[in-house]
């Protein structure tokens, strides 16, 4: 099976619960190690120079990337935090003048190389958002 091919057929793979993604990304990470691994066999230095690339690594696991802080949106009274608890990454939310608008997620993935921000990613329901 060729990487395009590889990669297409795991993005189409449901999300699933908490314990069977971690099994997931440790599956998908040994997958993407030996289509490197392949690839790097005739081409080792183009797979090294895309490595080195920022878009080599935009995306990943969210506590590979994590940048904590905590943002205020005035418009909203709503404050936002990232952050990362007991190996986890999460988000909470609530706004000031109602404490019960308010929720937890924990945060899966990241997006983006950094350069201008992240975005990041959690499931619910079976879908990322």
């Amino acid at each position: 099976m060729n990487t395009k091919r590889l990669l297409l057929c795991l993005a189409l793979l449901p999300i699933g619960s908490p314990s069977s993604r971690i099994q997931a990304d440790s599956a998908l990470a040994t997958r993407v190690r030996e289509a490197d691994a392949v690839c790097a066999n005739c081409h080792q230095d183009i797979v090294r120079s895309y490595l080195g690339t920022p878009m080599a690594n935009a995306s990943g696991l969210a506590g590979n990337r994590l940048i904590s802080g905590t943002f205020l949106h005035d418009r909203s009274g709503i404050e936002y935090r990232i952050f990362s608890e007991n190996n986890a990454s999460w988000l909470t939310f609530q706004k000031r003048a109602d404490p019960a608008i308010n929720g937890r997620e924990r945060l899966d993935y990241f997006l983006g190389s950094g350069h201008l921000g992240l975005t990041y990613l959690y499931s619910k329901n079976g879908y990322l958002l």
